[in-house]
Order: structure tokens, then sequence, then C-alpha cells
């Protein structure tokens, strides 16, 4: 992509059709950095638009909140934006305040805004002209209008707003971007107010490929006290682009001018994945280790599972271990000696593998610039100081992705780190920038990148081959009682899973290789039942139902999950049992049906990888869904790992069903003539899974017990997931981004195994906890603490589907 220079016309589309944000502006809450101007003269006080992109910093959760907009200061007309800090109302939330003219009127919005790995679009509408009382305010996110709120401490809502009042901004006294008495922390991109003028955020954004909401120019006026602020020149980091409306900087500098911006996210500390006791700071760059406690850790946002990457950090205090940690490892093991966990000790040179040390490289010294490259493909690391290299590299193990981390050690004081990713060589003004650049020109080192690797940002992430949307989709819809088609899937389904969400009804698992009419349900043990009044049809943008409740109950509300395979059945004679398969190798699922042979053998799956999940059921027999996963006790083992979906038991190992040490990237194996699997002259389905970067996720994390519960990584923002707790039996909870759509939104928990409705409290650990997942831009965080999705020192097992891949997403 095109990058623009200072030089470009503003609002200019860079070459290639992707408009490029090249700067944001760092905040740093604790030094109270702000930005302020008092207009000389008023203007429109009625009507008018702000629009900013915005990367949340510690403020995120436990911090100040902060301000984002404030108009009128000293003024009985003021009005403010701002991230709520639970003071007043609900913390995390979006709080509207307007403030004189027709009383105080303040709410908040029900969605929380808890993800800092990524960046929101944030446009903010006033309009006092208009008749209807509930536009007058409009507030939207990532090109979404939000319309449900709730009152602060008691004050009216923005129904009450006057038509044709005048509030603060735009008034002649001043205004603040980034804090008053509450001040921001994080990153500011692209931020303007149109004065005069009512916008929507199609002004300033669009939807991308990947449904993402991406920034564009905007290409229209300001009006007299509008502005915009590109953040460009270091020089001058208030100056207005777009005219003379120049804004006064306070406690920023040159070098809070940051690369990390919309167009273009960087990595930073993630404060979702640690044991709560870290703090951070200056925009999740800097990260402080507490004082006489080895038994905490801070990991990076991005944990790749291929390439090659470098970055840069410098200590305050020797005693700090850089390194990486497994993307899957347990909060608990984040610790310089933990489990999957690799890194270099500055005190003293020795390097820790997996809890073994051994003689590594020179000791460090405070202020000493340890650079790290991770090579992802040979699976090696190698450390530098100060821009030596420390030694000949040594390999890491094979599994997990792995993302940059920081481990404390058991001395009395506390050891705080300064990151760069690329975006600030400076590491927020204690070092001289040098500008040194990666193998794609990208970013802002101190030292000279080794030669080949890439600073840790979405522009160098490889390009993601499956757009989600076309392989899996949710849709929602309402019973007729008579033939409806579903339509406007975005694509043709060769597997479709129905269940009631009002009413009690069992599970509806129709595909295209068994043919739609022929259902089977994951709650029960029965054999395929044929009817057209379940599903009469799979069609070309969606499926038709029939007459049954279990599908189209009048009245009754439906989800139905879609996914896309391979088409028509092709006869597969890769194993000793011939199947037939509906394949998506690309997507990483396929459809399988068989005969059983009644003895050991192997069934062709058509994936070209060995797949990481088969859930299993008999046809024409009775018998549970058997279910084997990779990460399952003796997986790959003859006596392979199982759970049953339609059941709530633990998991186990049997000598008759699979046989994992013959599976391959073409066949999985049985070990027998089970009649759950492979009795003889009986038929069987298999669904067969396999990860895939940017779209399929499966694996286990393990629970705290707590409602700050364990962040998991995914590589994209889910748009379903499956949660089961895989020692202590329990549920197989489901849940989507389609009746889930913002975070803190009720969970509507659906179980695999169950036909109850929607959230019902009697399997889901009770209403209390009903609220027990965050879905974000690189994976997913647990905030509840029941035994379904994180029991203390339980192992979870997930299986997600990507909304869009973290390269092309938006913060949740």
């Amino acid at each position: 992509m095109s990058v623009l220079n200072e030089n470009t016309i503003i609002g200019a589309s860079a070459a290639g059709g992707d408009y490029e944000i090249d700067n944001s502006l760092r905040f740093n809450g604790l030094s109270e950095a702000r930005l302020s101007r008092t207009p000389s003269s008023a203007s429109n006080q009625k009507t008018w638009t702000w629009s900013a992109w915005v990367k949340l910093g510690k403020g995120y959760s436990g911090g100040s909140g902060g301000d984002l907009f404030y108009g009128g200061l000293s003024n009985s007309t003021m009005a403010k934006l701002q991230f709520n800090d639970g003071d007043y109302g609900t913390k995390d939330s979006l709080w509207m305040s307007f403030d004189g003219g027709s009383g105080y009127l303040s709410e908040n919005t029900t969605a929380l805004f808890r993800d800092p790995n990524a960046w929101y679009h944030i446009v903010w509408v006033l309009d006092t002209t208009v008749s209807t009382a509930t536009d007058r305010v409009k507030l939207y996110v990532n090109g979404e209008r939000l319309t449900s709120f709730t009152s602060v401490f008691g004050a009216s809502s923005f129904n009450n707003i006057g038509q044709n009042s005048n509030w603060g901004v735009n008034s002649a006294v001043a205004h603040s971007i980034g804090g008053t008495n509450n001040f921001f922390d994080g990153y500011l991109a692209e931020v303007n107010l149109v004065d005069g003028l009512a916008l929507t955020p199609d002004s300033f954004g669009e939807t991308g490929d990947y449904g993402e909401w991406k920034a564009k120019s905007y290409a229209g006026g300001y009006g007299t006290n509008g502005f915009y602020l590109d953040f460009k020149s270091s020089g001058s980091l208030g100056n207005d682009s777009a005219g003379s409306n120049n804004w006064t900087i306070h406690n920023l500098a040159a070098t809070d001018q940051m690369l990390d911006s919309p167009t273009n996210n960087f990595c930073t500390m993630n404060p979702l994945r640690d044991l709560a006791a870290v703090a951070y700071s200056e925009g999740n760059c800097w990260s402080a280790l507490p004082a006489g406690d080895n038994n905490n850790g801070a990991t990076g946002t991005f944990a790749p599972s291929s390439g090659k990457w470098y970055w840069e950090a410098t200590s305050t205090h020797t005693p700090t271990n850089f390194g990486i940690a497994a993307s899957d490892a347990a909060e608990s093991e984040l610790h310089y000696s933990g489990s999957g966990m690799t890194n270099y000790y500055l005190h003293t040179g020795i390097k820790w593998v997996s809890g073994s040390n051994s003689a590594y490289g020179a000791s460090g010294s405070v202020g000493d610039i340890i650079g790290t490259a991770l090579d992802m493909d040979n699976r090696t690391i190698q450390f530098f100081k100060n821009g030596s290299s420390l030694g000949a590299a040594f390999t890491i193990a094979a599994g997990a992705n792995m993302a940059p981390a920081c481990f404390g050690a058991n001395v009395n004081n506390v050891k705080t780190v300064r990151w760069n990713f690329g975006a600030d060589s400076s590491f927020a003004g204690n070092k001289t920038p040098q500008g040194n650049q990666d193998a794609n020109s990208v970013g802002d080192f101190f030292y000279p990148v080794p030669s080949g690797f890439l600073a840790l940002c979405t522009a160098n992430l490889p390009s993601v081959d499956v757009i989600p949307s076309e392989h899996f989709n949710t849709v929602l819809y309402t019973g007729t009682g008579s033939s409806n088609a579903i339509s406007n899937l975005g694509l043709t389904p060769d597997f479709t899973w129905i269940k009631s969400r009002s009413n009690t009804e069992g599970h509806g698992l129709v595909d295209s290789v068994r043919g739609a009419t022929k259902l089977l349900s994951s709650n029960t043990t029965d054999s395929e039942a044929t009817s057209a009044n379940y599903v009469a049809s799979l069609d070309s943008d969606g499926f038709t139902v029939g007459t049954s409740t279990l599908t189209n109950g009048n009245g009754y509300t439906y989800v139905a999950w879609n996914w896309k395979a391979g088409g028509s059945a092709v006869s597969n004679t890769n194993g000793t049992i011939t199947s037939q398969v509906s394949a998506n190798p690309s997507a990483g699922f396929s459809i399988v049906t068989y005969t059983g042979s009644g003895s050991a053998g192997t069934v062709g799956h058509g994936l070209s990888k060995i797949p990481d999940l088969i859930i299993t059921k008999g046809r024409s027999n009775s018998g549970n869904w058997v279910t084997w996963h990779k990460d399952l006790t003796g997986a790959f083992d003859s006596n392979g790992g199982y759970m049953y979906l339609n059941s709530t038991g633990v998991a186990a190992t049997t000598t008759v069903f699979y046989d994992g040490t013959g599976f391959t990237s073409s066949v999985f194996k049985w070990r027998g003539g089970n009649e759950n699997v492979n009795q003889s002259s009986r038929t069987y389905l298999s669904y067969c899974f396999n990860n895939v970067d940017g779209f399929l996720k499966t694996g286990t994390y393990g629970g705290n017990g707590s409602t700050n519960g364990p962040f998991v990584h995914c590589g994209f923002k889910p748009a379903f997931l499956i949660l089961r707790n895989i020692g202590g039996g329990g549920e197989w909870i489901m849940q989507d981004d389609a009746r889930q759509t913002f975070n803190a939104d009720a969970a509507y928990n659906l179980s695999a195994n169950r036909s109850v409705e929607e959230n019902n409290g009697t399997y889901v650990g009770g209403p209390t906890n009903a609220n027990n997942v965050d879905w974000l831009s690189n994976g997913f965080k647990i905030r509840a603490d029941n035994g379904n999705c994180n029991a203390v020192g339980g192992t979870f097992l997930f299986i997600a589907f990507a909304e869009s891949p973290f390269k092309h997403t938006n913060a949740r």
C-alpha cells in the first residue's frame, strides 16, 4: 500500500485505493497529556460532528477513564465525551454529558470498551435542529450507531435535549482533547470536528473486504471552528491541517508522535493477559512488574505463527527477563521459569527455556537496549544487546504461537520496561531516535534490524486467503410455521446447525453430503431423521425450513450457524474405508460420510493437514457424538482421547474409538468396530476441522476461577465460540456475535448438549455469570468464574471461527 507524505493533499487517498493514516498522537494519562483551544468567536452550537480513531491504553480498565473531547469548559452549556472510570456510572462505557441549556443530561453506553489491541472509530454528532428528540444526539462506533444507554446518577436522558438548544462545543470558551480532570491514556488519530454539519460515519470510513470498518478521507468542509488534526508534524502536533484552528499541546512532546495508526496497527503490551499485578502506561509501551514477585509477566498483543519478527526493549532494573511466551500458556506460567517461556535474563546473561537455565550471553546493565529476533519459520530466537548479537540462536519448542514477553524476578524493586515494536525508537523520549527500518521499510528502530526481520504491525502480517464471511456465517430469524426461505447468508451452506433461541427445542444439524432433509440432533443419541418439515433445502444464499417447531415454529426465534464445505461430495479412497467427502481445505473444514467396516481402518477426510477436531455420529443407529481433539490426553496415542458432544461427562481415553497414531494429512483412523463409530454396515458422519490462521482456531486454556479470567489469543476477532470444561465436565457453551453484539451484552448461551432455550441459568452457572466473555480484536477474554468456562485449575476446550482476521479488524 502507498504511504501518504507531508505534501499529499488533505483528503487524498493512496494510489492503491486504500487510505493511509501515517501517524497518531500518544496520550500518557499519568502525565496529564492533553490539547487545548479556545475559539476566538462562537459558531454553530446546535449542529456539529466529531470523529476520531482511538486505541486504548491503560484507561480501558482500572485507570483514569479519560476525556476524549470536551467543549465549553467554564461554560454552563458544556458537552463532553469520555471513557467512564467507574466513579459515576458504568466503568469502561462511553459517557456523554451535556450540562446547562435544558438541564444536566448524562448517559452511558450499555456497550463496554476494553479492547486495547486494535483501533476503534468513534463519531459523536449533535443536531438539536431536528424535530425527533431521539435523533438530536448520535454516537457511532466502528460505523454502527449505538442506541442502548443508561442514565448516570439519575440525570435526564438525551431525549430531553431541547430543540434548537445551544451547547458548549463551538462556544468561545476553552475546549480540550485528552483531558480536563480525567485524562485519556492511549492513542488518537485523524481527529475531525465539522462545525455546522451532522454527518454519518460514512463521511470518515467504509466497510472493507473482510467486513472491517476502515478509514477513508473526509472530503467536505469544516466550518468556522472545525479542524482536522492528523499529527503529521512532530514539531507542531496541534496543527490544524484543514485551516488555522490550531491547538496548544500540554505535556506532549515530538516523541509522542507515533507510527501506530488505524491503517497500520502496531504491537503493544496486552493488559488483558496478566495476573492484574502489572502496571501499564505510555500507550501500553511501558510495563512495570511488581517488586518481590517472580510470578508475573507481561505479553504483547501479537503472537505470530510464522515469519521473522524483531522488537526492542529497555529496562530500568537489571533483574528483568526479556523473551517470548507461548500464546496458550496458562497465566500462572507467565514467569521466567514457566513452561513454554524462553527468555534472556538481563542481570546475569543466562537463558531460560521452559524452566531450565544455562549460560548464554553477556550480562546487561540498566538502560541497555535488548533486541529480540524471533524466527517462527525455523523456531529460533536470538537476543541482541545494544545492537550486538549475544551469540548463536537457540531453538524454541514447536507448538503454540509466540508473543513478546517480559518476566519479573524475586527482588525487592519494581521492574519497569519500555518497549519499541517499531513505532517509537525514542522509547517515549528516553533515547535519541535513530529511525532504522525493517526489511519492508516499515518502522522506527534504535538499532539496525537483522536482515529479513520485520516489525510486529498489521502491515507486515501475511495476507489472509480466507475471507471469513464467505466460509462461515450466523443468521437470526423468526419462525413462521410455514415454508420459510432464509436468505442473504452470503454463502451457499454445506452444513447448517439450527437451534431455537426462545423455546425448548432440540438442535438440528443438516448438511449437503447427507442431504438437507436428513437431520441429526447434537443433544440426543437418536439416529438420523428424514423429513422436509425440518429443513427442505440448502440454497444458493441460505436455506429453506419447513413446518416443524424444531426449525420454524410460528413466532419462535432461531439462530443458525452455517459453514461452506466443498459443495457436492466426491468419493475418497485414501483410507481403507471409502468415504464421501465435501471438503474446503482452505477453510479447514470437511464433511465425511462412510459405511462402517467393523474392524480397524482409516477414513479419508479431504483436508490437507491432520485435523485438530473431529466429531463423529452414527446415522443409521443411535449412539453418542464421539468427539476427538488434538489437545485431549492421549489424542495421538492408540488410546485416543475423546468426549461426547451430547454429554456433560469428562474427557476420557479408550481403546475402541480413535487411534491417533494413524492420523495423517489425508486420513484418520479407527481402532476397531465400535457401534458409535465403525460398526459393520452401519452409516456414519464425521465433521473434520483443522486450524487456519485468521479463520479457525481450536485449542485449550487454563481457568483461574476469577471474573478477571484468562485471555485467549486467536489471531482474529471471533464470530462464533464453543467452550467446554475438559476435566471437570460441563456444558458445551455456544455463543456468537450475531446474538451478542457488544461486550457485556447478555451472553445468550446455548448448549450443544441440551434443548433448553437461550440463557437458561440452570445450565450456565446462573444469571450472575451470564456476561462471561469479552469478544476482542485478536481473541477473547473470560469474564466469569463458573465451572463451564473458568473453574480454577481447570482446562477448557475452545473452538472459534472468525468474524475478521487481526490484520483487518477493529477493536470491539
